[in-house]
């Protein structure tokens, strides 16, 4: 039998020459080089201490190291091991989003993604596990100011109504600066005040003292009465203590038994210096008959004796 002979011709292999492959190796490590470079700008992989598992898995490309499915899930189990993805983190590459290394995203920090900024107080998303606990951590970093700042309830300041303690302490500042202005205002308005007694004016603080000099003038201008409107004793209360602006009448009245005389108050305008009036006495209680030897009208504070400690004039004869 006739044999065959064997063919002298070798089955070409169907891989390609090594200097190709290395320009792919060396592409695909470029390719992931730039999204390295990306991801990095955008969670600053090395200012929190982790290692960027995108600049990580570009060297393994770029030496060979990384050709099939097998190298990229032994490369990402490696890196996922170490922290180095973000659990928030979305996986928008092509040529990683097929590798079964990208973790399953349960959206358990997905809040990271829309929660306010609280980088200007030192406070970071990444930092806690729920929504709920970094929002009470910036709150309180922003508004722990409120607990410690000084009462403005006096002013109607409250401050919850302002965003920052520096607000808080210009509106404070402004509203006691308001509160003293109308204070002083005010006084200078009662410094001002002038009331008129007899046609002439007296400023608020100036004691006024009005001598009767003229006994036949006053009689023919009006005839007193024959008794006091309304006759009170030392005991009972000042009626007018509520009238900052009535004027007392002080009558100094010269007794029988005394060597001075003495002030009596009145609520009769007519009586003038000269008359005959009916008082009680100190001491006895007992009524007299005394003369008028000088009128005075003053306002509450000025009054030569305290309102309560005068005795009043019971009538005239």
């Amino acid at each position: 039998m006739a044999r065959h002979k064997k063919s002298s011709h070798k089955k070409k292999s169907s891989k390609c020459p090594e200097p190709f492959n290395t320009m792919i190796d060396l592409a695909a490590g470029l390719t992931m080089a730039a999204i390295a470079s990306s991801k990095e700008k955008k969670h600053n992989y090395s200012a929190r201490g982790k290692i960027n598992p995108y600049a990580a898995s570009a060297i393994g490309m770029a030496t060979g190291r990384i050709k099939n499915t097998e190298d990229i899930i032994r490369t990402g189990a490696i890196l996922g091991a170490m922290g180095s993805f973000d659990n928030d983190d979305v996986c928008d590459d092509p040529l990683l989003s097929t590798g079964s290394f990208v973790h399953t995203n349960d959206n358990r920090y997905a809040w990271r993604l829309n929660c306010e900024d609280g980088s200007d107080y030192g406070i970071f998303p990444e930092d806690y596990e729920t929504r709920e606990e970094y929002n009470e951590a910036l709150h309180n970093e922003k508004y722990g100011w409120r607990d410690f700042c000084e009462d403005g309830s006096e002013y109607d300041l409250a401050p919850e109504n302002f965003e920052t303690e520096e607000e808080y302490e210009a509106a404070l500042e402004e509203a006691r600066e308001v509160a003293e202005s109308e204070s002083d205002d005010m006084d200078e308005d009662i410094d001002d005040m002038t009331i008129e007694v007899d046609g002439k004016e007296y400023k608020a603080g100036e004691s006024i003292v009005i001598h009767l000099e003229d006994e036949d003038e006053t009689q023919a201008s009006s005839t007193p009465p024959t008794s006091n409107p309304s006759p009170v004793t030392m005991a009972d209360a000042d009626p007018f203590a509520d009238d900052d602006f009535h004027v007392y009448v002080y009558c100094l009245v010269k007794l029988p038994s005394a060597d001075e005389p003495i002030y009596y108050r009145t609520e009769d305008h007519s009586l003038h210096r000269g008359n005959q009036v009916i008082v009680p006495c100190p001491g006895s209680g007992e009524t007299v008959t005394g003369e008028i030897v000088s009128v005075e009208h003053h306002m509450r504070f000025s009054v030569p004796v305290p309102v309560e400690e005068t005795r009043v004039i019971i009538g005239t004869i």
